[in-house]
């Protein structure tokens, strides 16, 4: 699971250098399209461990996307991901969707990091309207570090 191996890194990094990283605050995560699903995540599941993301065309909405066959990959990808057209693939999708899983504002407890959240319009593989929709959500949610900005 790419997710607990990101866990698994960021552990590694966070024990072994302390001599350099005095604290979790010191790591940032990088990513892009696909990637912004795992370290999307990452972040609903783990809390505190960076301090910062830059997440690049994220494809944090999956579970919606790929039950639209009308856009351009969606079939393609069935093969990687299965179609949420069947109840027990959407299921799945969902259990670990950035977007279908940000933490509610009850939830005091986990505190998102800084994040830096871009998207294109003309981007064939991941809509415009993913990353808009998963930072209006994070926003919307009072357990972001920095929801005003």
């Amino acid at each position: 699971n790419s997710i607990h191996d990101l866990r698994a890194c960021v552990d590694y990094v966070s024990h072994c250098d302390k001599a350099y990283l005095s604290s979790s605050s010191k790591i940032a995560l990088h990513t892009a399209s696909a990637g912004g699903l795992v370290v999307g995540a990452f972040l609903n599941m783990f809390t505190g461990l960076v301090g910062a993301a830059v997440v690049k065309v994220p494809f944090v909405d999956m579970a919606n996307t790929m039950l639209d066959s009308s856009l351009p990959l969606t079939v393609h990808e069935y093969d990687e991901w299965g179609s949420a057209q069947d109840p027990e693939v959407e299921a799945c999708l969902r259990s670990y969707s950035p977007y279908d899983n940000i933490k509610d504002s009850n939830d005091t407890s986990h505190i998102y990091p800084a994040l830096y959240v871009t998207g294109a319009y003309n981007d064939t593989r991941v809509g415009y309207w993913e990353p808009a929709k998963w930072v209006a959500r994070l926003r919307a949610s009072s357990s972001s570090s920095s929801s005003s900005s």
